[in-house]
């Protein structure tokens, strides 16, 4: 006869531990569980609740490295979804890296003009903008104009949203007059097409671009009379020192010569 209560010690208390552990694990691991996480995450970043959303991903990202590897498309997306999440948070550290490792695989997963490819080349692009790093940058916006323009076609949403994004990098790297050009023609086709949301941009952009211009032309104005006052100033100090030196000796008697000294 048993006399011994069940424990955590016996046989039968531990498979029946392991066993609910595996179901727990099933149930957490399954597509059913990972899609409604991935859904969450996504109503999380809708609602710019991006810490929270974050989370979501990187549990989305595990199960699916776990389940599907490194190189499956849904592995792809969730590193991309991760990266712009940090993005988001303005931890282009973190995000450029998940990007940057993510693309090689993106594009020659999807291919290199497909829509994820192009989106994590934008994403790259954003968090380069946010460490500063513009000029490099504005090589990743200008690719992607060229991309949008020849296969979506010039006057396309994407095409249009680029060159927002290349006008805004070139105000960045003081290119004023190229930037006003860019986002003018921007501005143009947006309304033209009704991209509500872009004109609103462009129009915000332009008005920043013209305030910048018009301060950058008063500051070197500024320098231009700065620098032609301290260049008076040199020549009236320089006047004054030489009418001093001429005065002093003009002051000085002079030294009348002897009789020897002419001869």
């Amino acid at each position: 006869v048993k006399t011994v209560v069940d424990g955590e010690d016996q046989p039968e208390t531990r498979k029946a531990m392991a066993d609910t552990i595996r179901a727990i694990d099933a149930i957490t691991n399954s597509g059913e569980a990972r899609d409604s996480i991935a859904q969450t995450a996504f109503s999380l970043c809708n609602e710019r609740r991006f810490e929270e959303a974050l989370t979501m991903y990187r549990q989305v990202h595990a199960m699916d490295l776990k389940n599907k590897g490194e190189d499956h498309p849904d592995t792809l997306i969730t590193m991309v979804n991760v990266g712009n999440a940090l993005s988001r948070l303005k931890r282009y550290d973190e995000s450029l890296s998940m990007l940057e490792r993510a693309m090689p695989r993106i594009a020659s997963v999807f291919g290199a003009e497909d829509p994820l490819t192009l989106s994590t080349m934008r994403g790259i692009g954003v968090s380069l903008s946010g460490l500063e790093r513009h000029g490099e940058a504005l090589d990743i916006y200008e690719q992607l104009l060229e991309v949008h323009s020849r296969v979506s076609g010039p006057e396309h949403f994407d095409t249009v949203e680029a060159i927002h994004d290349v006008a805004t990098t070139m105000g960045n790297l003081y290119l004023y007059d190229e930037a006003l050009r860019t986002a003018s023609r921007g501005l143009l086709l947006a309304k033209k097409h009704g991209f509500e949301d872009l004109s609103a941009g462009f129009v915000t952009l332009l008005s920043e671009l013209e305030l910048r211009t018009q301060y950058a032309s008063e500051t070197s104005n500024e320098k231009k009379r700065v620098l032609k006052k301290i260049g008076q100033r040199r020549q009236q100090a320089r006047a004054k020192a030489e009418a001093e030196v001429k005065a002093a000796r003009l002051a000085t008697p002079q030294k009348q010569l002897t009789e020897d000294e002419l001869e």
